[in-house]
Formats: C-alpha cells, sequence, structure tokens
C-alpha cells in the first residue's frame, strides 16, 4: 500500500481514538480491538499496523526525533517468550486495577505514555514485543494466511529492511532464507517501503512459508 494512503487511514484512526476518549466514549475502541483480532488470522496483525494509537504515537515522535535501536542485550531480555508472559500478567494486573478504582485515564489512553517511556528506555522493537495487546495478537499472528514476505530468489541481503523493522521480526543473512515472523509483523509495510529492488510483497504467506522450509532444508 502507498505510504501517503497508509498515514491517512491512520491519522484518522488517531483521531478518532482521541475524540471517543475526550468525549467519554473510550470503551467503544474496545469494539475495534475485538475485530482487529478477529481479523488477525486472516491478514495479519492490521490493528497494529492502521489503527494503534500507541504505534502512531511512537512513529509520530520519532519522525523528528529517531527512537534509539534496542540492544542485543535488550532484545535478549524483551524477547524471551518467558518475560513477555511476565509483562503480559503484569499489564493484566494494571488493566483490572484501573477497572476496579474506576481511574479517570481509560488503560488504553495509560498505554499511550507508558509505551513512549518503555520504547525510550529499551528501543521499539522491545515495546512491541511486550505490549500488553500486541502479545495477545501474536498469539494470532503466527497463523496468519496473509501477511509480508521476501521473494528470496530476488533478495540482495542489503538489510535495509531489518534495520527498519520496528518489531524485528527480519533477520537477514548473508545467504540463505530470509524469512518474515508474522507472528510479530505490524503490517505496518516499513519493510516494503525500504526495499530498492520491491522484493518484499503483502500475500499469501501458504506457499511461501512451505518454500522456505524446503529451502532450509535443502541448502
Amino acid at each position: 500500500m502507498n505510504k501517503n494512503i497508509r498515514n491517512i487511514i491512520r491519522g484518522m484512526f488517531f483521531v478518532a481514538f482521541f475524540s471517543l476518549w475526550l468525549s467519554g466514549n473510550a470503551q467503544s475502541w474496545g469494539r475495534l480491538l475485538l475485530l482487529g483480532l478477529l481479523v488477525t488470522p486472516i491478514w495479519g496483525r492490521l490493528y497494529c499496523g492502521f489503527a494503534c494509537p500507541i504505534s502512531s504515537t511512537i512513529d509520530l515522535i520519532g519522525y523528528f526525533k529517531p527512537w534509539r535501536p534496542t540492544s542485543k542485550k535488550h532484545k535478549e531480555i524483551f524477547f524471551d517468550n518467558k518475560v513477555r508472559l511476565i509483562t503480559l500478567l503484569a499489564s493484566l494486573a494494571l488493566l483490572i486495577t484501573f477497572i476496579k478504582t474506576k481511574f479517570p485515564v481509560p488503560f488504553f489512553v495509560a498505554l499511550i505514555p507508558i509505551g513512549l517511556v518503555f520504547t525510550y528506555l529499551f528501543g521499539e522493537a522491545a515495546w512491541h514485543r511486550n505490549c500488553f495487546i500486541g502479545t495477545i495478537y501474536s498469539l494470532l499472528g503466527g497463523i496468519s494466511r496473509k501477511g509480508y514476505y521476501i521473494q528470496n530468489d530476488l533478495c540482495l541481503s542489503c538489510g535495509k529492511c531489518e534495520k527498519i523493522c520496528p518489531s524485528g521480526c527480519l533477520e537477514i543473512k548473508p545467504t540463505g532464507v530470509n524469512n518474515i515472523d508474522n507472528k510479530h509483523c505490524l503490517i505496518c509495510g516499513k519493510c516494503q517501503n525500504v526495499c530498492p529492488d520491491e522484493n518484499i510483497v503483502y500475500g499469501s504467506l501458504k506457499n511461501t512459508k512451505t518454500k522456505a522450509v524446503q529451502k532450509a532444508f535443502f541448502d
């Protein structure tokens, strides 16, 4: 999808989110979250790439002052499934606290400053791997029928997509099969936009996953 069109769509969702909050109807956003979860097994994490106000805010600030990349040390910590589970449980406890105490700021709004602080301290990829909503979405992201994939026969392994990926779901190797971890892919399209030869496409993942396994086996 064209970058400008995508940004317009994100802007519309961004305005809608804060409009609902200011009008006292922030709970209505939960319906969109549920819808996004339901379509994830079919089209991937579209909510994360187009509607998430946290991701949009991170990108907006990053446009003026780029975030520091997630270090190897922090990847080892925050990419670990045990740490992600702990973060998920802590976030769930925070959500319950917000509901029971009738906290004046909606939980989904409070996640925005939390996400910004987390991103500042540990890098964007660390946040996207541990975001409460993103973690839930990742449970279905790995079985999505459609998503981004690399046409390995044409890939030059330049590494530009790996560097720009906000969730660290690409690993480009000098030789071998390069794949996108669709479980954590945000469907943001940034990798596609920077690919110099347009070798990253959005489409059916059924055949690409099979070919990747076969090539890795025979190579």
